[in-house]
């Protein structure tokens, strides 16, 4: 796993940048009440028929838990909103996805097997999985 530093991503990679400005800024949507794992997630599209030519559209979801500790995750809930609003047919292409994860003490975490099931039927060798990691203040403390 490459660590990324955000200056460098500032300056040399300005669509990833702003996905990243995006998870961030979504830091607080999370609903975690009983982990405190709290976990946003943005996709980009560029690979669809109802994607405009050189560009991207971008879907974003968060984790949502109950006391049962039943769970929807933000790449699930990412991925949803993107079949919802494009169709599943023909199947949308995932380019990138960005994760930002808000726990104290947490080093890194990567998508459960469920979601990378979703992350594979939907993405292609050439998806990118990068990984925030979050002060509680939102600051970025680095990217994998």
């Amino acid at each position: 796993m490459e660590i990324l530093s955000w200056a460098a991503i500032q300056q040399g990679n300005p669509p990833l940048a702003e996905m990243v400005r995006c998870v961030v800024e979504r830091r607080s949507k999370p609903y975690a009440p009983v982990t405190q794992f709290k976990v946003t997630a943005v996709v980009a599209v560029a690979q669809h028929p109802g994607v405009p030519e050189g560009t991207s559209l971008r879907f974003t979801g968060c984790n949502v838990e109950n006391a049962m500790l039943v769970v929807a995750h933000a790449e699930s809930a990412a991925i949803t909103r993107m079949v919802d609003d494009l169709g599943g047919s023909p199947r949308p292409v995932i380019d990138s996805v960005v994760l930002a994860l808000v726990a104290e003490g947490v080093r890194h975490a990567v998508p459960c097997g469920f979601c990378r099931q979703w992350l594979y039927e939907f993405g292609t060798e050439a998806t990118r999985i990068y990984g925030v990691r979050l002060t509680a203040d939102g600051e970025i403390r680095d990217v994998e």
